[in-house]
């Protein structure tokens, strides 16, 4: 079988496939992992790894990312996840990390924008715990919900509509057409609606890097880089998948474990249904940046978070802004050089500070997507292909992992596959 594809969700469907039948791995990039990408720098004569795509994951709501480390013994150490934020246009800058963070620039105590997001920021967290607790949730988008209970706009520029840009990589006028529901039920599984509820964060000591080695030692062989493959045919019970070069390769079944948007490109002839649920997926491109620019960040050394959200403008239909990880504060990668990794920021970023830059793409999760979300389990009943990728739930590396394991069990549910001795 193929699997086109070597993200997590991809690695993850090899891994639980890889001793039970013969595998090819397809990837269109030089390298093995797609978002687990640790680049590795020198500070003279040692070499500071520093993740660029999957940073952080909790044991509480990773529980499949926690079984697979404990099974590869994947050494792991705690992380900080303060969150800040600046807002140049109203020059307010705070972040959650102690009190005097809270009051990073001093103007906030004196800004009644400042005060309205404190007072909204727990009035939106009781009603939502609420809501959520006993499954009352309103089929609202977020932007629906704030307008209809009066929230304001000082706490959706200035907590909100930030902090959730930051988790998704998604801009901010996008954020408001998220649904209510599933965003709000994941910011309370995540512990994110109140001050002591918060989870454990924790990261791969060393990089993730050093969990993706160790996941695809076994298939490592199997895999094809720089690669890719340009389509994907039905051909009655099997498929059949046509590389770069030209060659076409016939196989029992194929897992595409790409973004929604690649799959349906991929496929020569997608069903009615593939065509509809994979459609509904629209993603969003950032330019990432690991550079030593400490210029992206607030000028207030105290208001300086683990993630750092920066507004520099606002129009009627677009906010300009940018997210910044401090490596540093995050992974505790280095005490002699700042570290961060920038999200759409180039054009803040000294390039002579760049050490690394590349394009990801995440998925947004408006009404249509959420809506075809519930279609993706039949897209895997039948085979002879199936579909994995984080699009399959909210967009994170556990969703990724999930899925394709998921894929994984499906396809040996569906296929006919003679066992690998």
């Amino acid at each position: 079988m193929a699997i086109v594809g070597t993200g997590v969700a991809g690695l993850a469907c090899a891994y639980r496939l890889h001793g039970q039948c013969e595998l090819t791995l397809y990837e269109r990039e030089a390298y093995i992992g797609g978002h687990i990408n640790t680049v590795t720098v020198s500070e003279g004569a040692r070499e500071v790894p520093i993740d660029t795509g999957f940073m952080v994951y909790n044991e509480v709501t990773y529980p499949g990312l926690t079984a697979l480390f404990d099974e590869l013994r994947v050494p792991t150490q705690e992380a900080d996840m303060s969150f800040g934020m600046q807002h140049l246009p109203g020059r307010i800058a705070w972040c959650s990390h102690q009190l005097k963070g809270i009051f990073a620039s001093p103007r906030n105590a004196m800004s009644w924008d400042f005060w309205q997001m404190i007072r909204d920021f727990y009035r939106f967290n009781r009603i939502i715990t609420q809501q959520v607790t006993t499954d009352a949730l309103p089929d609202l988008t977020l932007g629906e919900f704030l307008e209809r209970y009066h929230f304001t706009e000082a706490f959706a520029r200035l907590y909100l509509l930030p902090i959730c840009g930051a988790i998704w990589s998604t801009p901010e006028q996008h954020i408001r057409a998220f649904p209510l529901a599933s965003l709000a039920r994941f910011l309370f599984n995540h512990g994110l609606l109140g001050r002591f509820t918060h989870h454990t964060w924790r990261t791969v000591t060393g990089g993730s890097k050093v969990y993706r080695d160790r996941l695809i030692e076994p298939f490592q062989d199997r895999i094809h880089t720089a690669r890719p493959a340009v389509k994907v045919y039905r051909q009655g019970d099997t498929a059949a998948v046509r590389d770069a070069q030209g060659e076409l390769r016939e196989y029992d079944a194929v897992v595409l474990a790409t973004h929604a948007d690649e799959a349906l490109k991929l496929l020569a002839h997608p069903t009615r249904d593939e065509q509809r649920v994979l459609s509904a997926f629209a993603y969003n491109r950032s330019h990432v940046q690991l550079h030593t620019d400490t210029r992206v960040m607030p000028k207030p050394r105290n208001g300086w978070a683990a993630w750092n959200y920066r507004v520099e403008a606002v129009s009627d239909d677009a906010v300009t802004a940018s997210t910044h990880y401090w490596m540093n504060r995050l992974q505790n990668v280095s005490d002699q050089q700042q570290y961060f990794v920038s999200l759409d920021a180039q054009h803040l970023v000294d390039p002579d500070t760049v050490l690394w830059e590349k394009e990801y793409t995440h998925p947004r999760f408006d009404m249509p997507a959420v809506r075809a979300q519930e279609a993706l389990p039949k897209l895997n009943e039948t085979g002879p292909l199936y579909y994995a990728g984080a699009y399959f739930r909210h967009g994170f590396h556990e969703d990724g992992l999930m899925s394709g394991e998921k894929a994984a069990q499906a396809l040996l549910d569906v296929e006919k596959i003679s066992i690998v001795a």
